[in-house]
């Protein structure tokens, strides 16, 4: 996503854009496939001050997961915020890439590319663990049923077999 520098006039700038996964090269990798089949809104608030640049950058879309527990398949809405601030000082060398969260901009630019930071924001905001719900109970080892969706009759109260020897040996102490 490019921004045109010549468009901007001096304070506050609103800029929106609607994005998909293709158009920001997410969904490539197979852990992400599926996850960003909806619409990818971008907010920013460019604020320009001389030769300051401020982004306020929202990313809002809706996520597509598998609970990790139910294996059910649901929706949520991912959001992200993140700010970036740019110099564009005559004077830069372009070696000098950031210095203190700042990027430099030389005379000759004239776009800002702020698709990568926006592909990282997404791939930031995916949770670690998957959950339908904070509540969601999975499904029954035993018989494969969704607890969300019904109950079952089995405790998970599974004896590992390597302790039966002391099992007996406690129960013949008792005695």
């Amino acid at each position: 996503m490019k921004i045109q520098l010549s468009a901007l006039k001096e304070g506050m700038n609103e800029i929106t854009f609607e994005h998909t996964a293709e158009t920001l090269g997410i969904g490539e990798e197979e852990e992400f496939s599926g996850i960003f089949i909806n619409a990818i809104d971008v907010n920013i608030d460019a604020n320009k001050i001389g030769n300051q640049l401020f982004l306020d950058v929202v990313v809002k879309t809706i996520g597509n997961f598998v609970c990790d527990r139910c294996l059910d398949d649901f929706e949520t809405e991912m959001k992200e915020r993140f700010r970036l601030a740019y110099s564009l000082d005559n004077d830069v060398n372009v070696e000098k890439e950031e210095d203190g969260g700042i990027r430099f901009l030389t005379k000759d630019s004239t776009v800002i590319d702020i698709t990568d930071d926006i592909r990282e924001s997404l791939l930031l905001v995916v949770p670690m663990k998957k959950l339908c719900t904070e509540e969601c109970k999975g499904i029954c080892p035993q018989c494969g049923v969704n607890r969300n969706a019904e109950e079952c009759n089995h405790t998970d109260e599974k004896i590992d077999p390597r302790w039966e020897a002391l099992k007996k040996l406690y129960n013949s102490t008792d005695n």
